[in-house]
């Protein structure tokens, strides 16, 4: 499956960014046993950045996924503090972010 339009990020981003989070996380995703997660690491960071960049709502989600809304509610819950720590140092101050609005609003 393709992931760029749904997360808003290309390949190589969403590795980094699956790398930087797993740096995050207390115990690994997959620990290797017990009952295993019904989306894989990949999946879920890609459902979380699509829920916050793309407004794909969770029910949406959940049948791209055949899982159900409350599992997804779930792990976007989880992971986006996680992706927010994570893309901190990427993401632009909210002064500069209001400045480039404004300079795109006066063409």
């Amino acid at each position: 499956m393709r992931f760029e339009r749904m997360s808003g990020l290309d390949e190589e981003q969403l590795s980094e960014l699956e790398n930087r989070v797993a740096g995050l996380l207390e115990t690994p995703w997959d620990k290797g046993e017990g009952r295993p997660r019904e989306l894989t690491f990949r999946e879920a960071l890609v459902v979380t950045c699509g829920y916050m960049r793309q407004n794909i709502i969770e029910e949406v989600w959940a049948d791209i996924f055949d899982v159900a809304q409350s599992t997804i509610s779930r792990y976007i819950t989880f992971l986006t503090p996680f992706v927010e720590e994570a893309t901190e140092e990427d993401r632009p101050r909210a002064e500069a972010a209001a400045e480039a609005t404004r300079a795109r609003s006066h063409w």
